[in-house]
């Protein structure tokens, strides 16, 4: 029994010898240890402290996301061994915290191995250009290539669409309303997803080649091409539908997705009474279809009658200077509202277009203008006008419930306890401020309620109140303010201009009437 007792002793002093041996092999205090704490935990507060550095995965166990040094480093090289640096990278697992933790030897240490580096453990250092693989961990759901040299994850867009390679160059798909082309690589650069405009998708996916004069309809864009002289160019109205003159006056043509009819001269946007015909007593009480829009003829006029309606909260405000995500914050039941995109005369087969700083890159996801309020603290853009249309617009919009980009049949909203708009801009020509109600060119024409904004050469904030909203006269259809604001779809700024000129604006906040009083002039916050 003694010698016994004498041997577990032994054997106890020899394992705390070794443990002891091993924390004084470390190269200094800070290799397996914190500097600034005991070499072995002093009490269980410190253990519960040293637990709290792992982040505990009821999937995965404890994990670190900024990969700290291990401060009970006796112990878990009594578990694993010595850190060396033929383990460089080597991930482990412990149980020292209480839970399962992971760690990895960054050559001299142990410490907390990241997500990031649980995700591709086991992966080869060495792999094909171009090899795929999925990540260990379920949580996280990534993607990786083997590219230059070294593991990345794709891209959102490369999940979706494929990883861009020369299995694929000048493929055109699709990712949550915005387009992308495969690029081959320019000389030593690399391939990739480039985002393109609708239009551009369009183009790129037309015939080499076609019969003189043949037409071709992009339902990405709404654009037409015309094929003429041996290559393709983009179709005026003109081209599809013929010259609007004298002898034409009032004829309804089939263009794009709507109609357009011709008055004095010129190709306009159809009203109802061109396509349903007229509303008087033999056609009083009946109803009629224009696309997803019906009317009923009541006491002389066609009135909708199956508009949306949503409800919305009582107010809202989007600031740049705040936002984070390039996206105004609606209280919708939709998660496709309040994203921005480009406003322009397209539907009138204008060509007036949107720039942004080019320092900036606005490509990539419908968040695309993230960067730009990040950078800027607005969003700051230059408009150029075309020479297609007699009246040239560009600029921005957003929806209120349920679409990511412009489009005539988005559902509309309730929004008259807003009781009016704020703004705060800077624009170098004045600024149009417009309400688009659900079906606005089958209701108005393309002729929303807007009001025009003076230039301002410094930001400045202003409320206008609905009551200030009016149609402009002589085009599109009139329609009660009533009506546009019980069935509100979009918010639109644009400039209106000369054609081929350009003009700069920045939008630095919007909102409800009166919200924008949050609102503080750069500099001054």
């Amino acid at each position: 029994m003694r010698l016994f007792k004498s041997r577990c002793a032994w054997l106890l002093f020899a394992c705390v010898l070794a443990a002891c041996n091993l924390l004084a092999c470390s190269d200094s205090a800070s290799v397996l240890d914190n500097p600034d704490a005991p070499t072995v935990p002093q009490s269980s507060s410190a253990k519960s402290s040293s637990s709290a550095l792992g982040r505990f995965d009821p999937y995965y166990g404890a994990d670190s996301a900024s990969g700290e040094p291990v401060d009970t480093a006796g112990i878990v090289a009594l578990e694993l061994g010595l850190c060396s640096a033929d383990r460089k990278n080597e991930i482990g697992r412990t149980t020292f915290c209480g839970s399962t933790c992971y760690v990895i030897c960054d050559s001299s240490q142990w410490r907390y191995a990241t997500m990031d580096e649980r995700d591709v453990d086991g992966f080869p250092e060495d792999a094909p250009e171009g090899s795929i693989r999925k990540g260990n961990l379920l949580s996280l759901d990534r993607v990786y290539v083997f590219e230059d040299g070294r593991w990345r994850p794709l891209t959102f867009v490369e999940k979706k669409l494929g990883y861009c390679d020369s299995s694929i160059y000048d493929k055109i798909d699709s990712v949550r309303g915005s387009y992308y082309y495969c690029m081959a690589p320019d000389g030593d650069g690399r391939a990739e997803w480039a985002e393109i405009p609708a239009v551009q998708a369009d183009y790129l996916l037309l015939p080499d080649s076609a019969e003189e004069d043949d037409l071709s309809y992009g339902s990405r864009s709404g654009r037409y091409f015309l094929y003429r002289l041996g290559k393709w160019h983009m179709a005026v109205i003109e081209d599809v539908v013929g010259y609007c003159y004298d002898r034409r006056e009032g004829l309804v043509a089939k263009f794009a997705s709507g109609y357009v009819v011709c008055r004095s001269d010129i190709w306009m946007p159809a009203l109802r009474e061109d396509i349903l015909g007229p509303c008087n007593a033999e056609s009083e009480g009946n109803v009629r279809r224009v696309r997803a829009f019906e009317f009923a003829c009541e006491s002389g006029s066609w009135i909708p009658v199956n508009l949306h309606s949503h409800e919305v909260d009582s107010a809202f405000y989007w600031d740049a200077s705040v936002d984070d995500l390039g996206r105004v914050r609606l209280d919708s039941a939709t998660a496709t509202a309040g994203y921005f995109y480009e406003y322009t005369d397209l539907a009138f087969s204008g060509n007036s277009s949107v720039e942004y700083p080019s320092s900036v890159n606005t490509m990539g996801s419908a968040l695309r203008l993230a960067p730009l309020v990040a950078e800027y603290g607005a969003i700051p853009l230059e408009v150029k006008m075309g020479d297609c249309y007699s009246r040239p617009y560009a600029g921005l919009g957003f929806n209120l419930w349920n679409s990511r980009v412009w489009s005539d049949s988005s559902e509309g909203v309730d929004i008259r306890r807003w009781e009016g708009l704020c703004i705060a801009y800077e624009s170098e020509a004045p600024l149009t401020l417009a309400i688009a109600p659900e079906g606005g060119f089958v209701l108005e024409g393309g002729n929303f309620h807007k009001v025009r904004l003076e230039a301002r050469k410094q930001a400045g904030m202003i409320n206008i109140p609905f009551e200030s909203f009016v149609q402009d006269s002589g085009y599109g259809y009139p329609e009660s303010l009533e009506t546009v604001l019980s069935s509100a779809a979009s918010i639109l700024f644009y400039v209106e201009g000369e054609p081929e000129k350009k003009y700069g604006f920045a939008v630095h906040a919007i909102g409800s009437l009166h919200e924008c009083a949050r609102w503080s002039e750069p500099g001054k916050k």
